[in-house]
């Protein structure tokens, strides 16, 4: 926590939004789709997961969602103002 506080603040708003739904519980369907090499989209409930593995940012697609929802302050937060791409090494989260 004291080494790796921004890796720790992350973790801690992931539990936090884990907990403040039911998206992401056993029994829920979730999509998974392979846009490009190291870029992966996954659909749960009404959250949309966006995962960019690579060293570049990739441009998505927020047509169909309103919310953007940030966990790396370690609390759920949600802003109106959506992304138009996903940072490399880095994930977005977005919500109908």
């Amino acid at each position: 926590m004291d080494d790796y506080p921004d890796v720790y603040n992350v973790y801690k708003g992931l539990i936090a939004l884990r907990k403040s739904t039911t998206a992401f519980t056993a029994g829920t369907t979730v999509s998974a789709e392979k846009l490009a090499n190291g870029i992966t989209k996954y659909t749960a409930d009404n959250y949309l997961v966006y995962f960019n593995a690579t060293s570049a940012a990739y441009t998505i697609d927020t047509t169909g969602y309103t919310t953007v929802v940030t966990v790396d302050t370690g609390i759920v937060d949600e802003s109106p103002t959506l992304p138009a791409s996903v940072p490399a090494k880095g994930f977005v989260i977005l919500k109908q």
